[in-house]
């Protein structure tokens, strides 16, 4: 009877906040990749959208992801936030945690000038902050000049718990200032971008590039390459938004299609016998980039045109052709175009995009996520106490979302049925270690010999008859001398409930 007592118990998820860099629907990048990815490694995840809406907060689930567009008409977007006094977002975002009853574990930032939020949600919870520096932010014209945005760039670099870089240059940029830090690149969805695989008939070559077109873009090279190459069809897809482009539109083989959904890219990649990555490469923002796009060319078995771009520099000629000067890179083209190149085969290609695949990158962030946590131990002693173990014990498993916890139970020689349900109890979850006395060692010894056991890096020392409540755990460590996540050696700290 007592083994039906769990069907239903399950360890609760532990929870990560992203506050994203771009809305859910627009173009699916990394933030949208890295979201999905977390959820199939275990995590409850939000993520908020970069714009807000102007009359109440919503949520919609795709993917398993909750896709937040929390309601503050002060603010368009995340870009309209240019003051760490901005704590209006802050109080638009925390009404819709506490109406959720959410308190996050992890908070994802992807855009610097969310700081009012993930300063204010670390203030309130002890939340841990992931800054996830994915671009040379300060790089985009549109959006450099917000004051607030360098100097929160620079108190996530020193401040937040962990950083993943995107690229090497990022990496050595934040490296020398988080407190730990890793380098993890872009990837593709494999199975998403095998679908464009193949060739379709045509009656002209096509030279094929979907991103964003902007002060970044390549212009002149991709012009020079239209003109030397008249037989040719070159097809541009993805939001026009700035740079000169209008050597390019009046070139009668050069199409604009606009934006694209990332649900039909793979048909239209299918039909291009050349994928360009056509970036100016002489600028920080694209020597910090590693373009999502090559390795979603790669996925495709597509031949891979590109100028010359430091984060592909380690696959130039075998899986990308790379070059800075624009009558080489027209000839790039021409020889993949002509099936002349030495470059791999398709299926090589193919074989070499799934060592990027999204869930190898998600399962690395999640790793590293997971590693900021350290592991806590929870001791409790029981004596003929069979009620107040059930409610203690499945009450930490259901509302405990921290993601590194195990719980040790010493039980002092009960005879009302608590060391049967301690048994069951111990193969229903995973991380409970139970040790059944023969005689009743007294509640300070048997604590004393579980401390012994615990292998957590902290230890909380929790009595029986205790409930606890979501956030628990984050909360007590938010009561902890700041300077300790420093300390050259792991800690013990002993927290007595009562």
């Amino acid at each position: 009877m007592l083994m039906t007592e769990f069907d239903s118990e399950t360890k609760k998820k532990p929870t990560v906040v992203v506050l994203s860099i771009i809305d859910w629907d627009f173009r699916f990048q990394r933030p949208q990749h890295m979201a999905a990815g977390l959820v199939g490694n275990g995590w409850d995840v939000y993520y908020f959208d970069g714009n807000f809406d102007m009359h109440e907060s919503h949520t919609r689930v795709i993917d398993g992801v909750n896709v937040v567009r929390v309601k503050c008409p002060q603010f368009g977007d995340i870009h309209m936030i240019k003051s760490a006094d901005d704590i209006i977002i802050f109080d638009a975002v925390d009404k819709y945690l506490a109406e959720k009853q959410i308190i996050p574990d992890a908070v994802i930032v992807m855009y610097p000038t969310w700081y009012p939020v993930f300063f204010g949600i670390k203030e309130k919870y002890g939340t841990k902050i992931i800054f996830d520096y994915l671009d040379e932010f300060d790089g985009f014209h549109k959006t450099s000049k917000n004051p607030l945005l360098l100097p929160a760039t620079t108190w996530l670099k020193e401040n937040c718990d962990l950083a993943i870089a995107s690229s090497q240059f990022l990496f050595e940029k934040v490296n020398a200032a988080a407190a730990k830090s890793c380098l993890i690149r872009n990837g593709a969805d494999c199975a998403h971008f095998e679908k464009a695989s193949g060739m379709t008939k045509k009656a002209r070559p096509i030279v094929g590039y979907y991103g964003a077109i902007a002060e970044w873009f390549d212009f002149e090279s991709v012009a020079f390459a239209a003109k030397t190459l008249p037989q040719y069809d070159f097809i541009l897809i993805g939001e026009y938004t700035q740079g000169d482009a209008a050597s390019l539109a009046l070139l009668p083989n050069v199409s604009f299609l606009g934006e694209i959904p990332y649900a039909e890219l793979p048909e239209q990649i299918r039909c291009m016998d050349v994928c360009l990555v056509p970036f100016d490469a002489s600028t920080d923002l694209i020597k910090a980039t590693n373009p999502v796009k090559f390795y979603e060319y790669l996925a495709a078995g597509k031949k891979i045109v590109a100028t010359a771009i430091p984060e592909l520099a380690e696959f130039d000629r075998e899986f990308v052709l790379l070059s800075n000067d624009k009558e080489e890179f027209a000839n790039h083209i021409r020889l993949c175009a002509e099936g002349i190149d030495s470059s791999a085969s398709a299926e090589e290609r193919m074989k070499m995009a799934q060592s990027h695949d999204w869930s190898v990158r998600s399962l690395a962030v999640h790793e590293q996520i997971m590693d900021v946590f350290p592991t806590v131990s929870i001791v409790i002693v029981t004596h003929n106490c069979i009620e107040s173990a059930k409610e203690c014990i499945s009450t930490i498993f259901s509302v405990s979302s921290y993601p590194r916890f195990d719980v040790i139970v010493v039980d002092n020689a009960s005879a009302d049925g608590t060391r049967e349900y301690l048994k069951i109890a111990e193969e229903n979850y995973l991380n409970m270690s139970v040790f059944l006395s023969d005689v009743n060692l007294g509640f300070a010894k048997a604590n004393s010999i579980a401390a012994k056991k615990a292998n957590g890096e902290y230890v909380i020392f929790l009595n029986v008859d205790t409930t606890v409540k979501n956030g628990w755990i984050q909360s007590l460590f938010g009561r902890l001398n700041p300077d300790s996540k420093n300390s050259s050696k792991p800690r013990t700290v002993l927290y007595p409930l009562y």
